[in-house]
């Protein structure tokens, strides 16, 4: 029997699971901004509000961050350490746009409800979908977050006693 090695053992393995990991935010991306294309063409009536400009404006900027990481990960691999410095200033830009865009669309889609879940349905539900698994994901990197700070805080007591004691 072979004997199972650790994930972050050598600096390869933890590459490789960055590039999946962002592989699989690209594509998710992708699928996302696709959807949000197909319910535009779909269905052409607007609500007095502009979701449908914030769907659009979705579609550019998850499909801009989904080819970037896709590409920056599976094409420039060899290339990646040269312009890390670039890598990371349009990565961290991009997110930051898509998370204003998000603050944005909150504002826009829960403003008044009740127009847009008559004559805009698919476009109303896709969006509240869309706004309900980003503040998921951030309520689990914030409680993450947190969880990790006591850990270390309560770490660092144990050892300052330890020391200390």
């Amino acid at each position: 029997m072979s004997e199972e090695k650790p994930l972050l053992d050598k600096k390869g393995t933890f590459k490789r699971c960055w590039t999946y990991s962002a592989v699989c935010l690209g594509a998710t991306e992708l699928g996302v901004a696709v959807t949000s294309q197909v319910i535009l063409g779909v269905n052409d009536s607007d609500c007095q509000k502009p979701v449908r400009l914030w769907l659009e404006v979705l579609f550019w900027l998850l499909g801009l961050q989904g080819v970037f990481l896709v590409a920056c990960e599976l094409l420039c691999t060899k290339l990646r350490q040269r312009f890390e410095g670039c890598y990371i200033g349009v990565n961290s830009l991009v997110v930051a746009l898509v998370f204003m865009w998000m603050l944005i669309g909150t504002v826009w889609v829960f403003y008044d409800t009740e127009e847009c879940e008559k004559s805009f349905e698919e476009g109303y539900l896709f969006s509240l979908v869309v706004l309900c698994i980003f503040y998921g994901l951030i309520s689990t990197l914030l409680v993450l977050f947190l969880v990790l700070t006591c850990v270390t805080c309560w770490g660092s007591l144990k050892i300052d006693k330890f020391v200390k004691g």
